[in-house]
């Protein structure tokens, strides 16, 4: 029986494969643009922090912040991947079903993300104030 199972189910291992690796390549590089977009706003949002930081954070190049032009970089690279990886997983054969059930499951953790947000705001605590300072060792 297992064996029949394995025979039967082979087929599909390189499509699984294919996918899965383009689906990592998603997940990855939505990871990265959001570090990419906050490596861009960092010298505006947080200009303090961003003037008191070490040597390398803080240098500018025609008076443009550093840490921003590489972001900007970076940004534009990963959505060349994404893109790529995008039109991936939607030309093979199961990509429109694996694309809707990661976009559940994205709207998912979207939703308990704001439902949380919303209780700890309603309990009195400011979920802004959470990653403002660094704790003492």
């Amino acid at each position: 029986v297992i064996a029949i199972s394995i025979i039967m189910v082979s087929p599909l291992f390189p499509l699984g494969l294919y996918v899965a690796t383009d689906l990592f390549s998603i997940a990855l590089g939505f990871l990265q643009i959001f570090t990419a977009i906050s490596a861009i706003e960092f010298p505006i949002t947080k200009h303090e922090l961003y003037v008191n930081a070490p040597s390398p954070v803080n240098k500018e190049i025609l008076g443009i912040p550093l840490i921003s032009v590489l972001g900007t970089i970076s940004l534009i690279g990963w959505i060349f991947l994404l893109s790529d990886s995008f039109y991936g997983v939607i030309s093979s054969k199961v990509g429109f079903e694996v694309m809707f059930i990661i976009a559940l499951i994205m709207g998912a953790i979207f939703l308990l993300y704001s439902y949380f947000n919303s209780k700890l705001s309603k309990e009195g605590i400011d979920v802004e104030l959470i990653g403002k300072e660094i704790p003492p060792d």
